[in-house]
């Protein structure tokens, strides 16, 4: 398995929850539009305006495969949403404890 990494920077912050709910939508179509995916990950710092993208896919080849759909889904978000990509990573996953573990947090009450 193998985690495919992209970072970001320059969110507006209080467009975070904006983020996260576009995020959530997108990866309940994942099945369709990455097919290769095995599932998606999203880190946010909502104060720093920073987010970390992982999308797990079981072969380098099924990660390469998918790249021009990964690249042009921030495409119709406005910049202010969508930030800048800063890092794009591979990674080998090592040890997966407990993945079913894992849960988003609940949205955030708005201001």
């Amino acid at each position: 398995m193998y985690a495919r990494i992209a970072f970001f920077e320059g969110h507006d912050p209080a467009q975070i929850d904006e983020l996260i709910r576009r995020l959530d939508e997108r990866s309940r179509r994942h099945s369709e539009v990455l097919p290769e995916s095995k599932a998606f990950l999203a880190l946010v710092d909502r104060e720093a305006g920073k987010s970390i993208g992982i999308t797990f896919f079981e072969t380098r080849e099924a990660i390469e495969a998918s790249e021009p759909a990964l690249a042009s889904f921030p495409e119709a978000y406005a910049d202010s949403l969508k930030g800048q990509r800063v890092g794009l990573r591979v990674y080998e996953v090592g040890v997966a404890d407990r993945p079913g573990a894992i849960a988003a947090a609940p949205a955030q009450p708005d201001a």
